[in-house]
């Protein structure tokens, strides 16, 4: 909203934030955020809302792709996932999908455990 306002002040006449996540908020949050390979080989699903919110530009909503993807590529055991169609709430959107990549996840976790307890590495080795 605040971006909105800034970029196009003739059609705003006021703002309420409510609980807003201001940026001072965020700065600090990312100063305390681990980098993804600092997470190890923790599997982790990243899924991404592909339906922008009414207020968002094309190349805004292209970005957020971009960067959900990028950070999922970067993980040592990450899945990324678009959730086509839906929007920020995406457990409502698509419930489905976020039932069904959690049933993933759950595999890869018993995999990955499995692999530790008999010895195996992941390949089959």
């Amino acid at each position: 909203m605040l971006r909105f306002a800034y970029l196009y002040p003739e059609d705003v006449a006021g703002i309420v934030l409510i609980d807003a996540r201001l940026k001072e908020f965020r700065e600090r949050c990312e100063a305390e955020t681990p980098e993804p390979r600092e997470l190890g080989e923790i599997p982790i699903t990243v899924i991404a809302a592909t339906k922008p919110p009414a207020y968002a530009p094309d190349e805004l909503q292209a970005l957020w792709l971009s960067v959900q993807r990028e950070f999922a590529e970067d993980l040592a055991n990450g899945r990324y996932v678009e959730a086509e169609g839906a929007g920020h709430y995406i457990n409502r959107d698509a419930p489905d999908l976020v039932i069904a990549e959690i049933h993933d996840l759950i595999q890869r976790v018993r995999g990955a455990k499995a692999a530790v307890d008999t010895g195996l590495d992941g390949t089959g080795q």
